[in-house]
């Protein structure tokens, strides 16, 4: 038989004027290939994002040393940075209406309180955790509980452990001996990048933010735990992987537009021509995007005037009337911060538990005075 196509299979694209390079090739044209990014995205471990820091961190705690010459831009204008994918206007604000999981609008006085007449659901328990560094002791069986919608302010002298202890919950660095338990789950051992999925976002000491990408395209990286990306989807239906992308960019506007300062006005700029105290700020809402269980804040409120400093406790206070259920530790050597969410401070030095319990009783403790003052 030697009609067309005997002796050999052919592709269920043949014959109808399709070809796969013509596709693949028309995918680029459209921009679609950018979704890879944030397939990417979705692919990359803690450590990985935000590799150059823009302030020249030393690379204490796990962090890397920034590149030499810091993050240049290859896009131009400093001012207006490129998007994972250029969504008009009319496209974001097509939909007014909220997202199910969007926080709502209105006053957020009611969140400074204490929260009252609810069970206490510890979403994360370390028990006696000892971090050991060949013979230099981090933390030495440690205990630390933090419930469900709680505050905790973690304070103490500079090297008492308070970052190692961070670096240990998130999957940095892995406990010598003791346990980490996330919602009565045993996560001691698991990588960074595990727990993320699993529901712990931090932010860290020096800022960890994509310099050259715009403060939306910033968020949408945090949401890359919400769901994996599809690069078949993303090839051959377009249209479901575009309103992926609105959506998420619809989520992040609305986050934006509930607080944090200006940002929402400059959600185009990009990341690296911000102010320090907006840069903190947007750490802070990328790490809220994916909808974490816990959120760790190391040292958010450094580096920022007294003004500034009121402006961030506000936006805490917004984010605890946002997500009531999300449990909250900050370390913080600012006092006037620690003060605000009064409610359980814990005081660390040498790697252990000095006294915790109210604000207004740890401070007027001995032991605290003798850990940031020294015997008389």
């Amino acid at each position: 038989d030697r009609s067309p196509g005997a002796g050999h299979r052919r592709h269920p694209l043949h014959g109808r004027g399709i070809s796969l390079r013509r596709v693949v090739r028309g995918a680029r044209r459209r921009g679609l290939c950018r979704l890879y990014f944030l397939y990417i995205a979705g692919e990359l471990h803690l450590p990985s994002l935000g590799d150059h820091h823009d302030d020249g961190d030393s690379g204490r705690h796990g962090q890397y040393r920034r590149r030499a010459g810091g993050c240049i831009s290859h896009y131009g204008s400093p001012r207006e940075a490129p998007h994972i994918l250029r969504l008009s206007i009319a496209d974001i604000r097509r939909d007014r209406h909220r997202l199910p999981g969007d926080p709502p609008p209105g006053a957020v006085s009611e969140a400074a309180a204490p929260l009252r007449g609810r069970p206490m659901t510890a979403v994360l328990r370390v028990e006696g955790v000892a971090m050991h560094f060949g013979g230099l002791v981090a933390l030495d069986r440690l205990d630390l509980t933090v419930n469900k919608g709680e505050i905790v302010s973690i304070i103490g002298p500079n090297g008492s452990g308070k970052s190692t202890l961070f670096n240990v919950i998130s999957g940095f660095y892995t406990a010598t001996s003791g346990r980490v338990l996330l919602d009565g789950e045993d996560v001691t051992r698991m990588p960074a990048h595990t727990l993320r999925r699993k529901g712990i976002a931090r932010t860290f000491q020096s800022s960890r933010l994509f310099l050259d990408l715009s403060v939306l395209d910033n968020i949408i990286i945090g949401m890359h735990t919400r769901k994996r990306p599809d690069m078949l989807t993303a090839l051959f239906r377009p249209s479901v992987s575009r309103g992926e992308m609105i959506s998420y960019a619809r989520h992040a506007e609305a986050l934006l537009r509930d607080g944090f300062g200006t940002l929402h006005e400059q959600r185009y700029k990009e990341a690296g021509a911000l102010a320090q105290a907006d840069r903190r700020r947007l750490e802070i809402v990328r790490a809220i995007a994916a909808e974490p269980k816990l959120l760790l804040l190391d040292e958010p409120s450094v580096g920022m005037a007294d003004a500034e400093t009121e402006d961030f406790v506000n936006d805490i206070v917004r984010v605890r009337a946002s997500f009531p259920d999300l449990a909250v530790a900050l370390i913080e050597h600012d006092m006037r911060v620690v003060e605000a969410f009064p409610d359980h401070v814990v005081c660390i030095d040498q790697g252990r538990v000095v006294v915790h319990g109210h604000f207004s009783d740890v401070r007027k403790d001995a032991r605290v005075q003798e850990a940031y003052l020294g015997r008389s």
